[in-house]
């Protein structure tokens, strides 16, 4: 049977040490056939913070799915996003453009491992 580990809102700037371990822990005791990693992987959107995201799935070693959320959008995006008019250029085009290239490399090397892609 396989298993699948859900986890989200990681918030990654504002985490707690030790509530990370006990997690790495528990999921080495659980050994998922996948990690689904959903939403709010950073508090700030900071690369910093992503690559803290980053060494973390690194420790947990199996294929992982991995979701951005809206705390993953730098904050000037997100402001745009409320003080732009519906007629002016939509300002989500190019954000994930935005995103750190730690979280992009991430999501490229899941994709390239055997049995990830597409079936």
């Amino acid at each position: 049977m396989k298993d699948i580990a859900h986890v989200s809102d990681l918030h990654f700037g504002a985490e707690q040490k030790e509530v990370v371990e006990g997690l790495i822990l528990d999921l080495a005791r659980v050994t998922p056939s996948l990690l689904v990693v959903r939403g709010d992987l950073t508090q700030r959107a900071r690369r910093k913070e992503f690559i803290d995201a980053r060494h973390f799935l690194d420790r947990i070693p199996c294929p992982r799915l991995v979701v951005p959320g809206n705390h993953d959008i730098p904050p000037c995006s997100a402001f745009r996003r409320w003080v732009t008019t519906a007629s002016a250029k939509p300002p989500l085009l190019g954000e994930a453009k935005a995103w750190p290239r730690a979280m992009a490399e991430t999501t490229a090397e899941a994709s390239a491992k055997p049995g990830l892609g597409p079936r």
